[in-house]
């Protein structure tokens, strides 16, 4: 029940009158994908080790959401070495699946509900994949495979909404809250915040990367240049499967992530996006905390 009144506090969040962002301008199918990767951050193939979100955003029909998200994804958290790794250490756990968001949007913020299919273990056939998507030397050995997490099938709810906060009328910038509730391989409450400098992220629908939650501003308005995107947020864990508590580990329950990350645009809804996260330690034997960077590229049809 204490996720349902957060939720509920989520939808006063971003109240407002019901048409949606004019500017947004998302008439039309575009795709969009994030790929994160801990190379692109601290350079090292362990824990968060690699995730992939291809979307399509098609046209939304009459008497639904004001746009709907078809999206699949696929990741895998590792251990900190593929070729001998610790037995205290995570897990190996692939991720592959289909998965739907719906929004509501409003000129003071938007809503969002969404569920995703995921199926893990073996059946996912990570060790599988072609040696030059892993690190040099990093090719899995046997006890990869004998520790990694049974073949599963994970349905997780996702429910979010973000406020946009007051800020001067020609500010150069906006001001983002986030509430976040999760239930399912992962049960989670997750509060944050995040600025957009610059034009180019102006009435632009607030996508995350889902392993890293860099915030991706995704619009087809016509806009030319760029700006910087930081952000941070913390968490409190209720469940985790990731690494499985059954297995004794001790999953953290609070958890803090902090994010900077660069926009660009050009034309009509084409751009780029490059970031990098700060994930603290998420379950006890980790040592450390990792970083890892997010690659996004958004295009038209």
């Amino acid at each position: 029940m204490g996720l349902f009144w957060l939720w509920l506090l989520g939808l006063a969040m971003a109240a407002g009158p019901a048409p949606a962002w004019e500017r947004l301008g998302m008439a039309r199918l575009h795709t969009n994908g994030a790929f994160t990767n801990d190379v692109f951050g601290d350079r090292h193939d362990r824990w968060h080790g690699s995730s992939y979100r291809a979307g399509l955003l098609p046209s939304p029909g009459q008497g639904g959401p004001d746009m709907v998200e078809l999206r699949f994804f696929t990741g895998a958290l590792t251990p900190a070495s593929l070729a001998g790794p610790d037995p205290s250490g995570r897990p190996l756990a692939g991720d592959a699946g289909p998965g739907m968001r719906g929004y509501l949007l409003g000129p003071k913020g938007s809503l969002e509900a969404g569920l995703d299919l995921a199926a893990a273990g073996p059946q996912t056939r990570y060790p599988e994949i072609p040696p030059r998507l892993r690190s040099p030397g990093e090719d899995p050995g046997p006890a990869l495979e004998d520790g990694q997490i049974g073949d599963a099938l994970n349905p997780t709810l996702v429910l979010a909404a973000t406020r946009r906060l007051p800020a001067a009328e020609r500010a150069p910038y906006r001001a983002l809250a986030s509430l976040q509730l999760q239930a399912g391989s992962q049960t989670q409450f997750r509060l944050g915040g995040d600025l957009v400098l610059g034009s180019a992220g102006g009435g632009a629908l607030p996508l995350r990367a889902a392993a890293a939650g860099d915030l991706i501003p995704v619009s087809r308005q016509q806009a030319e240049g760029g700006g910087p995107v930081p952000g941070a947020d913390a968490s409190h864990v209720l469940r985790s499967a990731r690494p499985p508590q059954d297995r004794g580990y001790r999953p953290a329950d609070l958890r803090h992530r902090a994010r900077i990350g660069g926009l660009w645009r050009w034309g009509q809804g084409r751009q780029v996006f490059y970031g990098v996260v700060f994930l603290d330690e998420e379950f006890g034997e980790q040592p450390e905390a990792q970083m890892v960077g997010t690659v996004h590229v958004n295009w038209r049809f």
